[in-house]
């Protein structure tokens, strides 16, 4: 299905804060490994991998492999969220305002700005080169929330006992971001014991609680 065409380009904003023709990249100083999209596994997202919140972290330039962040001026602050409605909100600081529209074709995330983002288990990696370069999105990380709405709730605990139901099987390990939203125990582990932690927040939360998830647990991050 063709997408309807209601917005600027999806990075159009990001873009704005420093013109990519008027920058000049940065050399190659380090003895960084060089990484293309070509060389990135490609993992079929769904709609429960994507809908939440992420930022910007990383650019890459395709040809070179070179890592251009610094000289592309990127804001990591700014935060893309992938609305379960099919939207792209775009929060530069000062509130969400909507920016494209999007949905999952064959796995990969398209938009109706004509850009496709392609997931490799961890990251959303920008597939068409932008000023022959590649963005890596990576979820915002928020401690008891694995879903990245932003909301500790039971959605959260259902997701990490999920989770722990796959990694109970040996076939899959939780990825370093996983163990950051979900292991709330700090443990190393992703179990029954976080989901039950998420939810006694939860009711918390809900009578008006106002301390922080660390605060409340006494945990040391």
């Amino acid at each position: 299905m063709k997408l309807r065409k209601i917005s600027a380009a999806f990075l159009a904003s990001a873009m704005l804060i420093i013109p990519f023709g008027s920058v000049t990249a940065a050399s190659a100083s380090e003895s960084d490994a060089k990484q293309t999209v070509t060389e990135i596994k490609v993992v079929p997202i769904t709609e429960e991998k994507l809908v939440g919140d992420w930022h910007i972290y990383k650019v890459i330039d395709k040809a070179s492999g070179e890592d251009l962040t610094a000289s592309k001026g990127i804001y990591i602050d700014w935060i893309y969220t992938f609305s379960p409605d099919g939207w792209v909100l775009i929060d530069h600081g000062s509130g969400s305002s909507p920016s494209v529209k999007w949905q999952i074709v064959s796995g990969e995330v398209v938009t109706d700005s004509s850009e496709t983002l392609v997931y490799d288990g961890t990251d959303l990696i920008h597939k068409e080169g932008v000023d022959g370069c590649s963005f890596y999105w990576r979820r915002v990380v928020r401690l008891g929330d694995p879903t990245g709405d932003g909301i500790i709730d039971a959605v959260d605990a259902s997701r990490v006992l999920k989770s722990y139901a796959v990694f109970s099987t040996g076939t899959e390990s939780p990825t370093e971001q996983e163990i950051a939203t979900s292991d709330i125990n700090k443990d190393g582990l992703i179990d029954a014991v976080d989901a039950s932690r998420i939810l006694i927040y939860y009711a918390y939360r809900s009578t008006n609680g106002t301390r922080s998830l660390a605060e409340y647990f006494e945990l040391k991050i």
